[in-house]
C-alpha cells in the first residue's frame, strides 16, 4: 500500500480504538451503577431490618455477611471485567469485533470498515496493489465521515443509574428521617462482632457540661430530655477528694427543664445524670481560687507647697482625703492564686497599673478630685477578685486665702507725712506666695482722677504662716509717685495669692479703701467741733457744780433749822454724794477728751509745741479739779447724821462748803483758760490757713503757667493761620469801643495814684481791657473754657475758704474784746486791709477769667493773691506771737508781786503770833489784836484774789497753789476767832499753822515765777516741720536703697560677682552712708538724739553694719533684714517727731514710781533756792525767837541779793 492509504487506515484504527475505550468506559460506568444500586438496596434492607430488630451478635454477623457477599457477588459481574479491560488487566475485543459493532450501528457503514481493515491486513484477494489501494482509498472514504465514535451513547449506563438512584435515595430518605437510627444500625452493622445495649427510649442534653468554675461561684446544672422521658433524673455528684459521692432526685419545671444549683462550690466536683439503664457520661467541674486581697496600707503625701509631711491611713481603711494633687501611696497585700497583673481602677473607667511582687501590690494615684476607686487582680488564668471594694476619693480643696484691714479705717485721712501705716490679717491654708497693693488717685484736686488702678509689690516676710498679721508703712510719695495736695482722695487695696502649686495660685482682696489728704480747714473744722464739745462739757459740768451747791445749801438750811438729821436728810445726802461722782467721772471724761483733742492737734500738726503744751498742762488743770476732799467731806457728813453728831457734822459742812467753792472756782479757772487757749489756738489756726490759701493760690499759678504754654505750643504748630488771623483782628481791636474806653481808664487811674480803692478799680479796668483784648473767638473759646474748668472751680473753693477765713477772723476779734493783751488794734486794721483789697472778689473775677481762658491776667491776680495771703498768714503770727509774749510779761509781773505779797504776810504773820505768844492765856489784851489779825485776813484774801485771777491766766499753776492760800485763809479766820475768844494757845497755834501755809504758798510761788521765767528766755533749734521734712526724706531714701538690696541678692542667686555688680555694691553702700550722715547731722539739732529719735546711736550702728557688709560683698538675707529694722526705726522717729515733744508731758505718778538717782550739782541760783526752801521750813519748825529772828532777817538778805 501506499504511504498515504496507509495513514489513511491507521488514521481509522485509531478512531476504532477510541470507540473501544468509550464502550468500556461505558460498561464501567453501567457497572458501577448496577453495584452502588443492588448495595444500597441491600444496605438500606439491611439497616431497616437491624433497625427494626436489634439483632443480636449472630444474626447480625449473618446479615453483615449476607449483605457483604450480595455486594461482592454483583460488583463480580458487572463491574470487574470493564474496570480490568479499562486498566488493561483484562483483554479487549479485537478491531474487526469493534468494527462490526459499528457496522450494526450505522447501516451505512455495513462491512465496510470490517472489509477495510482485512484489505489493509492482507486478507485480501490476488488483485494488484493499486487496486487494492484504490479500494482501500475508497472505503476509507466511505467510512471517513461517520461518527461511529459515538457508537457507544451511554444509553444503558444512564438507565442503570437511574435504577440505582432509587435505592440511593431511599437510604438518604432513612438518613434524615430517622438519622441516629440509621447511624446506629449502620454502626451495629460495621461492628457485628460487638455487643450493642438497646438505647433508651429517650435522649438527655446536659448543660454546662465541662465548666470551670471559680470557687465560691454556684454551678447551675440544667437537663433537656427528649423523647419518652420519665418523672425524675438523678443527678449523681463525686468529688474529686475522698469524700464520699451522693445522689440527687430532679424533677421538670413546668418548662421541662430538670434543674439544680450547687450553691458556692469550693473544690472540683464531677456530675452525670442516671435514670434506671440510662445514664451520662460524666462531666467535670473544675474550681478556680479567685485573687483576694487581705490587708491594705495607704500613706498620703500632701503636695509639695504645703509643707505637710507624709501621713499614714489607718490599716485597712481604703477611704482617703487630701488635697488636690496630694499622691496616694498604696500596698496591699494579696492571697489566692498567683498574680498576673493588678490595678487602680476609678469611677471613669480609668485606670493605673500596680506593680506585683510576690504576694503583694504597690503603686500610687494622684487625688485630683471627688470620686471612687477599686483594686482589680488577675490572676495567671485570668481570674479577677470578685466584688472588689469600694472605696472614695474625697478632697479637700485649698481655700482662698483671705485678707482684711486691720488699719487704717475704710475712710481715713492722710497726714502731710504721706504715711499710710497698713495693718493686715491674713489668713490661709498652707501659706501665701505673693501680697501686692492696688491703689490709684481717685480724685485729684488740680485735673482728673486715675481710673486705672497701679500696683506695687509688698514683701512676705513669712510666706508659710498661715494666719499673720502683717504690716507696712506705705511711703505715698516714695513708693508710688503720687504727689498729692490736700483734697485729693487714694482709693487701695491689697491682694493677696496664696502658694497653691497645683491648681494655681488662688487670691482674694480686701476692700476698697479710701485715703483722704485733709486740707487744714477741714482738719480745723473738726477740731473746732471737738473744741466746741469740750467747751459745752465744761458748761455743763458748772451747771451741775452749781446744782450740788443748790442742793447742799438746802440741806445745810435744813439742818440747821431742824439741828437734827431725818432719814430724809440722809436720803438727799447720798443723792447729793452720787450727783457729786457723777460730775466728778464727767471730769475724768472731760480730761480723757482733752488730752484725745491734744494728741488730735499734735499728730495731725494743727498746733504749735508751745501751744500743745499749754493744752498738756489745761489737761493737766482738770485732772486736778477733782478733791478728794470734797469727797471726805461728804462721807464725814453721811458718818455725823449716822452718830447724831452735831459739832462733827457743822465741821464737815463747813469743810464740804469750802471744798466746794474751791471746786467750782476750779471749773470757772478750767473755763476761762480754755477759752483762752483756743483763741491762741485759732490766731494759729488762721494765720496757716491763711499760708494754705497762698499755697493755694500759687498751685493754680503754677497750672495756669501750664496751661499758657500748651497753648503756646498749639499755636506754634499752625504759624501761619496765627498770622492769618492777627491781621484779620488788628483793625476790630484798634477800632473796638473796649479798647478806647480801657484808655480812657488807663489815663483816669493815672491821676488817681493815691486812692487804693481806686487803684483796685483802676487795676481792674486794665484786666478787663487786657481780657477783651485776648478774648479768643466763640468756637476756640468754649473748647479752652472747658479746659481750665477744673482751676476755675479750685478757685471757686478757694473764694468760699476765704469767706470762711474771714468770718472767723471777725469772730476772733469780737472774741478778743474783753482780753488786754490781745492785739485788738492789729486785728483791726488786718480787717480794714481785707475789705478794701476784697479778696473773694478778686478771686471771684480769676474764677471767671479762668473760664473765659484769660489766662495771663488770671496768672497775675493769682500771684498777687499769694503774697498778699501770704502777708497776712506772715501778721496773723506776728500778732499771736505778741500777744503771748504780753501775756507772759503780765503773768510773771503778778505772780512776783504775789509772793512778795505773801512773803510780807508771812512776815508780819509771825510779828503777831510773837506778840500773840507772850501774852497770858486768858489776857483781855488778846482781843485788840484780833483786828490785826483781820487786817492780815484781808490781805491774804486781796492775795488769793489775785492767785484765782492768775490761775486763769496761767495753766502751769497747780491746784496746790490755791489749796495753800485757802488753807492759809481758813487759819487765819480760826485765829481770829480764837482771839476773840480769849485762846491764846489755840490763837498761837492756828497763827503757826497760817504761817506754814503761807511760806509753802510762797513756794510754790516762787517755783512757778522760774518755770516761767525760764520758758521766756527758751528758743532756737531748727523748726518742728523742717525736721519732719528731713525725716520723711531719708525714710523714703531709705525704702528706696531697701528694695535695691532685695533685688540685688535676688539676681545674684549665689553667682560670684561680676564687675558690675560689684560696682553696683559701692554704690549702695555710698547711698548708705549719705543717710547716715543726714541722721547724724539731724541728731545733733536740739538734743533730738535723746527727746524724740529715740536710740539714733542703734540706728547708725546698724547702718555702719550695712555700709561694711556692702564694701566687701558680704550682703545675705539678715542684711536685708537689718534694713527692714533701719527703716522702721526711722518711722518711729518720724512719728514721734510728729508728736513734737509729747514724752515732755507731766504725768502724776507715786512716789514710789520714782527712781532713786544722785542729784547733780547745784548751780549757784539753784543754791540760793534751796537755801531759801530750808530757811522756810526752819520757821515753820518751832524754833527759839532769837533763832526765829536770825533765820528771818538772813532770808531777807538773800531777797535783797537776788533782787
Amino acid at each position: 500500500m501506499s504511504e498515504q492509504t496507509a495513514q489513511l487506515v491507521e488514521h481509522l484504527r485509531a478512531r476504532l480504538r477510541d470507540t473501544l475505550r468509550r464502550i468500556t468506559l461505558a460498561q464501567v460506568v453501567r457497572g458501577a451503577s448496577v453495584v452502588l444500586g443492588v448495595a444500597a438496596a441491600i444496605w438500606l434492607i439491611a439497616t431497616a431490618v437491624e433497625a427494626g430488630f436489634w439483632l443480636n451478635q449472630g444474626p447480625r454477623t449473618v446479615l453483615t455477611g449476607v449483605t457483604a457477599l450480595l455486594v461482592l457477588g454483583v460488583s463480580a459481574v458487572f463491574l470487574a471485567r470493564p474496570v480490568a479491560q479499562l486498566i488493561g488487566l483484562w483483554s479487549q475485543p479485537s478491531e474487526e469485533s469493534v468494527a462490526r459493532t459499528v457496522g450494526e450501528r450505522y447501516p451505512e457503514v455495513s462491512d465496510r470498515l470490517l472489509n477495510l481493515l482485512q484489505l489493509a491486513g492482507g486478507s485480501r484477494s490476488h488483485a494488484p496493489d493499486a487496486m487494492v489501494d484504490a479500494a482501500v482509498r475508497r472505503l476509507s472514504e466511505d467510512v471517513q465521515t461517520v461518527p461511529f465514535e459515538q457508537t457507544e451513547d451511554f444509553a444503558e449506563a444512564r438507565k442503570a443509574a437511574r435504577m440505582a438512584s432509587l435505592p440511593i435515595v431511599g437510604v438518604l430518605a432513612f438518613l434524615l428521617v430517622a438519622p441516629s437510627t440509621f447511624l446506629g444500625a449502620s454502626q451495629r452493622l460495621l461492628a457485628p462482632g460487638t455487643t450493642f445495649q438497646r438505647p433508651a427510649p429517650f435522649t438527655v442534653d446536659v448543660y454546662p457540661g465541662d465548666v470551670r468554675l471559680i470557687r465560691g461561684d454556684s454551678l447551675s446544672i440544667s437537663v433537656r430530655a427528649a423523647g419518652d422521658v420519665p418523672d425524675e433524673l438523678q443527678l449523681d455528684l463525686r468529688p474529686t477528694t475522698d469524700a464520699p459521692s451522693s445522689t440527687i432526685t430532679l424533677r421538670a419545671d413546668t418548662a421541662g427543664i430538670f434543674r439544680h444549683t450547687l450553691a458556692s462550690v469550693r473544690e472540683d466536683i464531677d456530675y452525670r445524670i442516671t435514670a434506671g439503664r440510662v445514664e451520662t457520661g460524666w462531666f467535670r467541674a473544675d474550681v478556680e481560687a479567685r485573687p483576694l486581697v487581705r490587708g491594705l496600707q495607704l500613706r498620703v503625701q500632701p503636695p509639695r507647697y504645703t509643707g505637710l509631711p507624709e501621713r499614714a491611713i489607718d490599716a485597712n481603711v481604703g477611704d482617703v482625703t487630701g488635697l488636690p494633687g496630694s499622691t496616694v501611696r498604696l500596698q496591699a497585700d494579696v492571697a489566692g492564686p498567683e498574680l498576673d497583673s493588678a490595678a487602680v481602677v476609678f469611677e471613669d473607667s480609668s485606670t493605673i497599673s500596680l506593680n506585683v511582687a510576690d504576694r503583694s501590690v504597690t503603686g500610687q494615684f494622684p487625688i485630683t478630685g471627688d470620686g471612687q476607686y477599686h483594686i482589680v487582680l488577675h490572676s495567671a488564668n485570668g481570674v479577677a477578685n470578685r466584688d472588689p471594694i469600694r472605696y472614695r476619693i474625697s478632697t479637700r480643696p485649698d481655700a482662698r486665702p483671705s485678707i482684711a484691714f486691720l488699719a487704717p479705717e475704710p475712710d481715713a485721712k492722710l497726714e502731710e507725712d504721706l504715711v499710710a501705716s497698713l495693718r493686715l490679717r491674713m489668713r490661709d491654708d498652707f501659706g501665701f506666695s505673693k501680697l501686692r497693693l492696688h491703689y490709684r488717685l481717685a480724685e485729684q484736686r488740680f485735673g482728673e482722677g486715675q481710673k486705672e488702678f497701679s500696683s506695687i509689690e509688698l514683701p512676705l516676710e513669712n510666706p508659710r504662716q498661715v494666719d499673720q498679721v502683717t504690716t507696712h508703712d506705705w511711703l505715698l510719695a516714695q513708693e508710688s509717685g503720687l504727689d498729692l495736695v490736700p483734697g485729693d482722695v487714694v482709693e487701695y487695696y491689697v491682694e493677696v495669692w496664696d502658694n497653691d502649686g497645683f491648681a494655681g495660685a488662688k487670691s482674694s482682696r480686701t476692700g476698697t479703701q479710701r485715703l483722704r489728704l485733709a486740707s487744714l480747714t477741714e482738719k480745723y473744722r473738726d477740731l473746732d467741733e471737738t473744741q466746741e464739745e469740750t467747751a459745752s462739757d465744761i458748761e455743763n459740768l458748772r451747771e451741775e457744780a452749781s446744782d450740788v451747791k443748790r442742793q447742799f445749801n438746802e440741806l445745810r438750811d435744813e439742818v440747821r433749822r431742824k439741828q437734827d438729821a431725818s432719814w430724809e436728810d440722809r436720803r438727799q445726802l447720798e443723792r447729793l454724794k452720787k450727783q457729786q461722782e457723777s460730775v466728778e467721772k464727767s471730769v475724768s471724761d472731760l480730761a480723757k477728751k482733752v488730752e484725745d483733742m491734744t494728741r488730735q492737734m499734735q499728730e495731725e500738726n494743727l498746733t504749735s509745741p508751745e501751744t500743745a503744751q499749754k493744752f498738756e498742762e489745761l489737761q493737766r488743770v482738770i485732772e486736778e479739779i477733782n478733791s478728794p476732799e470734797l469727797m471726805d467731806a461728804l462721807k464725814q457728813m453721811q458718818e455725823s447724821m449716822e452718830n447724831l453728831d452735831l459739832r462733827q457734822m457743822q465741821k464737815a459742812m463747813e469743810d464740804f462748803e469750802f471744798n466746794e467753792e474751791q471746786y467750782r472756782q476750779r471749773l470757772d479757772r478750767t473755763l476761762e483758760l480754755f477759752k483762752q487757749l483756743r483763741r491762741s489756738q485759732k490766731m494759729e489756726e488762721l494765720s496757716r490757713r491763711l499760708d494754705e490759701l497762698g499755697q493755694t493760690e500759687q498751685k493754680l499759678s503754677e497750672k495756669t503757667s501750664e496751661r499758657m504754654n500748651e497753648q503756646a505750643d498749639e499755636q506754634d504748630t499752625d504759624p501761619q493761620d496765627d498770622a492769618e488771623r492777627a491781621d484779620e483782628n488788628a483793625p476790630d481791636e484798634a477800632s473796638s469801643p473796649e479798647n478806647q474806653e480801657a484808655a480812657s481808664q488807663e489815663d483816669a487811674g493815672q491821676q488817681s495814684e493815691g486812692n487804693p480803692s481806686e487803684q483796685s478799680e483802676e487795676k481792674g479796668s486794665e484786666n478787663q481791657q487786657a481780657n477783651d483784648q485776648n478774648t479768643p473767638s466763640d468756637e476756640s473759646g468754649e473748647q479752652k473754657a472747658g479746659a481750665n474748668e477744673d482751676l476755675a472751680r479750685e478757685q471757686d473753693r478757694a473764694r468760699e475758704r476765704m469767706q470762711e477765713l474771714m468770718k472767723e477772723m471777725q469772730e476772733l476779734s469780737e472774741q478778743m474784746q474783753s482780753s488786754p493783751q490781745a492785739p485788738n488794734e492789729q486785728m483791726r486794721q488786718m480787717q480794714q486791709r481785707l475789705k478794701q483789697q476784697d479778696m473773694p472778689e478778686q478771686m471771684k473775677q480769676n474764677s471767671q477769667q479762668l473760664r473765659k481762658d484769660q489766662l495771663q491776667d488770671a496768672q497775675s491776680g493769682q500771684q498777687q493773691m499769694q503774697q498778699q495771703l501770704q502777708q497776712m498768714s506772715q501778721q496773723m503770727q506776728q500778732m499771736k506771737q505778741g500777744m503771748s509774749g504780753q501775756k507772759q510779761q503780765m503773768n510773771i509781773a503778778g505772780i512776783h508781786r504775789a509772793l512778795q505779797a505773801t512773803l510780807r504776810l508771812s512776815e508780819r504773820q509771825e510779828s503777831l503770833r510773837g506778840t500773840v505768844r507772850e501774852l497770858s492765856a486768858d489776857s483781855p489784851t488778846l482781843r485788840t489784836y484780833a483786828p490785826n489779825q483781820e487786817q492780815l485776813k484781808s490781805g491774804l484774801l486781796s492775795v488769793s484774789d489775785s492767785i484765782q485771777a492768775l490761775a486763769k491766766q496761767i495753766p502751769q499753776m497747780k491746784r496746790v497753789v490755791q489749796k495753800e492760800s485757802g488753807d492759809a485763809l481758813r487759819e487765819m479766820n480760826r485765829a481770829t476767832e480764837a482771839l476773840t475768844e480769849r485762846n491764846a494757845a489755840q490763837a498761837s497755834s492756828t497763827q503757826k499753822a497760817s504761817m506754814t501755809h503761807l511760806n509753802e504758798l510762797a513756794l510754790l510761788l516762787a517755783d512757778l515765777l522760774k518755770q516761767m521765767q525760764n520758758a521766756q528766755g527758751g528758743g532756737g533749734g531748727q523748726s518742728m516741720q523742717q525736721m519732719l521734712q528731713q525725716m520723711q526724706q531719708m525714710s523714703g531714701q531709705q525704702q528706696k536703697l531697701n528694695r535695691q538690696v532685695q533685688q540685688f541678692l535676688n539676681d545674684m542667686q549665689g553667682n560670684r560677682l561680676s564687675v558690675d555688680q560689684k560696682e553696683r555694691l559701692q554704690q549702695m553702700a555710698r547711698q548708705q552712708a549719705e543717710i547716715k550722715k543726714k541722721l547724724d547731722e539731724l541728731g545733733k539739732e536740739n538734743g533730738m538724739r535723746n527727746q524724740v529719735l529715740g536710740d539714733l546711736d542703734r540706728i547708725a550702728e546698724q547702718m555702719e553694719e550695712t555700709i561694711r557688709e556692702l564694701q566687701r560683698g558680704q550682703q545675705n538675707s539678715r542684711t536685708v533684714e537689718r534694713q527692714q529694722q533701719i527703716l522702721t526705726r526711722l518711722l518711729n522717729a518720724q512719728r514721734s517727731l510728729r508728736k513734737q515733744g509729747k514724752d515732755d508731758r507731766r504725768e502724776g505718778r507715786e512716789p514710789g514710781d520714782y527712781e532713786r538717782r544722785s542729784p547733780a550739782d547745784l548751780t549757784p541760783q539753784e543754791e540760793i533756792e534751796q537755801l531759801r526752801r530750808d530757811l522756810i521750813r526752819a520757821l515753820d519748825s518751832g524754833y527759839a525767837p532769837d533763832y526765829e529772828r536770825l533765820i528771818k532777817r538772813y532770808f531777807e538778805l538773800l531777797e535783797e541779793n537776788e533782787e
